[in-house]
């Protein structure tokens, strides 16, 4: 995932460390992640909704970090000169 162009040492670090995490689920999950397991009581469709969901909820965290940065510092031109 591509890190934007942030100014707060603290959005910038957790920015990195949900991208991770968020590739590391998207890779789980293509991978089969969402199996069922005999006895389970969630379904294979539950449990992959519960993962989409999970990795939805980071990616609204890291745009909420935006969101912050954008508030208290302003619009930034990034490495291609747009904001």
């Amino acid at each position: 995932m591509n890190i934007p162009n942030l100014i707060d040492p603290f959005h910038r670090s957790l920015y990195a460390v949900l991208s991770e995490d968020i590739d590391r689920r998207m890779i789980e999950l293509a991978s089969g992640s969402a199996t069922s397991i005999q006895g389970a009581a969630e379904t294979v469709a539950e449990k992959y909704a519960a993962q989409v969901s999970y990795i939805r909820a980071l990616n609204d965290v890291l745009e909420k970090c935006k969101e912050i940065e954008l508030e208290q510092y302003g619009a930034r031109p990034s490495a291609t000169g747009q904001v």
